[in-house]
């Protein structure tokens, strides 16, 4: 037996797992170290291997990553949790997205290698599954890889590394980003088959209708990227090909995408739409905390719900009335330009009315009975995002009002906390009637740290009770879902010209919410539907990146609303005798308290920057179009 070097795997289950079901794989964490030879002596010790490469996958969206991050500098949100007057995370570039882990990479490779020669205890078919879950891997990697690099090396050999060896044979140019996305593709077409024979009811690993899911938005994005950066007036591209896909790929792309998504709605696992009550807006919430088993609309998911293993997204953003301790909450600060997307029941566009015209401060303001009733008759999918003012969560009124508007005689004067750090001046007494008003609500809007500054939180992933508000939520980040294939779908479909299929694609979605149906379909139909389905996934940057409307967008002009986080004040009105008394209304933050700096989106940013310690390792890598 030749020797091998000592391989420590950092994620290995305790001796239990081998007497476990499959269904805590993923449960314990140890420290052990393992010889190569050992690995994959037994299924157990086989899981274990994968359950640290699973671990380690790239999420630009995960639960305990960069998901708060990358919503607070788009027009989704923006950053709540930081002192007041700072603005540091508006001075943002997007180099914080680069991504290029060859570690990883080396680890499947080795997996993939290796496991035909050791397992000599498995059967010919277990083999076969378990080398098609490390190409999945491998695939699900390279295609993180791509949309944040374009072509990378495409190494698929384990590459071992001997003391004093010669390095340079090591090295490997870039593929081209066609090649890239072919290779994730043709991976993932090749090894589907091979689940079906397999128990596919475990979410956090790879399936036949995983692997479909990510062909799917694989192909959808490589399709977009030869279609959309070929119609700039510069086209962003390499001249090897490196960054940029051939515009006669755009057709071929767009079907593969297609075909992939019709393929998951046959599949009999029976990935459906969540529907469970006849509460629209509540289900959509629910579909976010739902346990795998119990929920057929998530495909892939990555799994909190074991032991050891938590996150803290509840904490970092629920309401602060609703906080378990005095720190935490309110990190993402929902943008009104989000809200306004959302359509009214009847499937119309417009602005909230926070005046008879809204947005227009010459016309008069709306008085509402109820601070909430000015949602009324919007998307349900709005409330099951976020929550507004007139919410209430888990048994309890969240308490949004920023201030009081105090008649004068002739206008409003508006009546406002001026810091939560003291009782000081929290209340006012109305001089007339000695009545005594609370100023501003527990929950803001203000413009102080771990409070919303634009008048919304969000929902959507946020779990109830007290362990997720201490930092231990259980809720599944779901990576890949079945309302996202019907988007990819529709998109697809009109891209391919059938535009009757896309319509029923967009229709099923706007059904499940609960809005009115479209009669016929646009793609700025589709692409809406997907900001509003899609909020807080992850999806939105990298959508305005395929599409090649980010640096449009986020042009960096404080006069432009979509470069902008806008936010809604509801004041409670003090005018006693008047009809209007102790009703609300609403004040138009155009730009929101402590958003001081546009988005700036530049056309450089369309691809990051190779890591220095990359460029130095392998001078074969060609830098991307803008990097210094």
């Amino acid at each position: 037996m030749k020797t091998r070097q000592i391989l420590l795997i950092s994620s290995i289950l305790t001796f239990s797992l081998l007497f476990g079901s499959c269904t805590d794989w993923l449960e314990r964490e140890s420290k052990t170290k393992l010889k190569e030879d050992m690995v994959f002596t037994s299924e157990a010790l086989i899981n274990s291997f994968l359950a640290n490469i699973y671990s380690r996958l790239p999420d630009i969206g995960s639960l305990d990553g960069d998901i708060n991050t990358i919503s607070t500098i788009t027009d989704e949100s923006m950053n709540g949790g930081k002192s007041a007057g700072t603005n540091d995370w508006e001075n943002y570039s997007y180099s914080y997205l680069t991504y290029y882990d060859y570690g990883l990479l080396k680890d499947v490779n080795y997996f993939i290698q290796n496991l035909p020669d050791d397992a000599t205890n498995l059967s010919g078919d277990k083999v076969d599954y378990y080398l098609a879950e490390g190409r999945f891997l491998r695939a699900y990697v390279y295609f993180e890889l791509v949309k944040r690099m374009g072509g990378v090396p495409l190494i698929t050999e384990y590459i071992r590394y001997e003391n004093g060896a010669d390095m340079t044979e090591f090295r490997r140019p870039r593929n081209t980003e066609d090649e890239i996305y072919t290779f994730i593709i043709d991976e993932l077409t090749e090894i589907e088959p091979v689940f079906k024979l397999g128990n596919n009811r475990f979410k956090n690993r790879a399936s036949e209708g995983a692997c479909l899911a990510v062909k799917a938005r694989a192909a959808l994005y490589a399709a977009t990227l030869a279609k959309y950066n070929s119609t700039m007036s510069t086209p962003v591209r390499l001249d090897g090909g490196e960054v940029g896909i051939p515009a006669a790929r755009a057709d071929h792309y767009f079907q593969l995408s297609l075909d992939a998504c019709q393929q998951i709605m046959d599949l009999p696992e029976g990935y459906d739409l969540y529907k469970n009550g006849s509460d629209p807006g509540g289900n959509f919430a629910e579909l976010f905390i739902a346990k795998d088993d119990q929920n057929p609309e998530a495909i892939f998911v990555e799994d909190f719900d074991i032991s050891g293993k938590t996150h803290g997204f509840t904490y970092n953003n629920i309401a602060r009335s609703l906080r378990y301790l005095s720190g935490g909450g309110s990190y993402i600060n929902p943008s009104l330009n989000l809200v306004e997307a959302f359509e009214t029941l009847d499937g119309n566009t417009e602005k909230l009315k926070d005046r008879e015209i809204p947005g227009d401060e010459s016309s008069s303001y709306v008085y509402y009975a109820n601070v909430g009733d000015i949602f009324n008759d919007r998307d349900p999918r709005l409330s099951g995002t976020l929550m507004l003012p007139g919410s209430s969560f888990n048994g309890n009124n969240l308490d949004i009002q920023a201030g009081l508007a105090v008649w004068n005689g002739a206008d409003y004067d508006f009546v406002e906390r001026p810091s939560f750090a003291s009782e000081s001046n929290s209340t006012y007494t109305d001089p007339s009637t000695n009545e005594t008003y609370i100023r501003t609500g527990e929950d803001g809007p203000h413009n102080e740290t771990e409070v919303s500054r634009t008048g919304f939180y969000i929902r959507k992933f946020i779990e109830a009770g007290e362990e997720a508000g201490l930092g231990r939520s259980s809720v599944a980040f779901v990576r890949y879902r079945f309302g996202e294939v019907l988007l990819n779908a529709a998109e697809a479909a009109f891209e391919l010209g059938e535009t009757d299929d896309a319509l029923i694609y967009i229709n099923r979605l706007r059904e499940r919410a609960g809005i009115a149906l479209l009669d016929e379909i646009s793609l700025d139909r589709i692409r809406h539907e997907r900001r509003v389905e899609l909020a807080f996934e992850g999806h939105r940057l990298f959508d305005l990146i395929r599409w090649r409307k980010a640096h449009e967008l986020f042009n960096g002009q404080m006069d432009n609303p979509d470069a902008v986080i806008s936010g809604l004040w509801p004041y409670k009105v003090i005018r006693p005798g008047h009809e209007t008394h102790e009703t609300y209304i609403f004040v138009r933050k155009d730009i929101a308290p402590e958003f001081l700096r546009a988005r700036y989106f530049r056309v450089g940013n369309y691809y990051n920057a190779f890591p220095v310690s990359a460029l130095n390792a392998n001078p074969l890598l060609i830098k991307n179009p803008f990097q210094n």
